[in-house]
């Protein structure tokens, strides 16, 4: 405990001296959690597929919202997978809150491989069908409201070329010199409020 306190009164006074970045334009690194919120902020909430609206009408969804109509198509580089698996207790001796047995509709949760080869190829699915998919792959839960929608259990990510830490940082150096720029941005977790303002999806933006 002390070891960790004082390396967080270490970083808290490195972070209150430090300058203020005004602006940036340059190559940017998410590691640690921070790249855990970043998929979960942009592809989290589109890959659990949702139904329209009653009475016919198409409910409206803005970027990430929904990506059914990217099924088929590249969301991310060749070397990236990703998958949900529910029925996976614990990762790496970690245990995972997204485990469970049973859904809010009774139905027992399969793992889905949403993303091969940089494609989408299937979406996570509640009892009540989209209008491309059919059949509930157990991801049905409730939420505050008490309605039941499709929604992740634990999302996995996975890259075949991934680099470790160090060699990440040395390739976020090395492409901040090839851009003529002292420095590269790292980012190590986000706030709840740009985690809440990217999971709209405007990828725009965020780049």
């Amino acid at each position: 405990l002390r070891s960790r306190l004082v390396s967080l009164v270490e970083s808290l006074t490195t972070t209150s001296e430090a300058p203020l970045l005004e602006g940036y334009t340059g190559p940017v690194l998410f590691d640690d959690i921070a790249a855990a919120q970043l998929f979960q902020a942009l592809l989290a909430r589109g890959i659990a597929a949702q139904p329209g609206q009653s009475g016919g009408g198409r409910r409206r969804f803005s970027g990430g919202e929904n990506l059914e109509r990217m099924v088929g198509k590249r969301l991310l580089p060749t070397p990236f997978a990703m998958w949900d698996d529910p029925t996976a207790s614990e990762y790496r001796g970690i245990p995972l809150a997204g485990h469970y047995l049973f859904d809010s509709e009774g139905i027992a949760p399969e793992k889905v491989e949403l993303i091969k080869d940089g494609k989408l190829e299937a979406m996570l699915m509640a009892r009540t069908p989209t209008v491309k998919f059919s059949g509930s792959t157990g991801h049905g839960r409730s939420g505050r409201s008490g309605s039941i929608r499709a929604t992740i259990g634990n999302l996995f990510v996975a890259h075949s070329n991934g680099l470790s830490a160090e060699e990440l940082t040395e390739a976020l150096r090395t492409t901040a010199e090839m851009s003529g720029l002292e420095y590269g941005l790292r980012i190590s977790a986000l706030t709840p409020g740009m985690a809440s303002m990217m999971s709209g999806g405007n990828m725009r933006d965020m780049r």
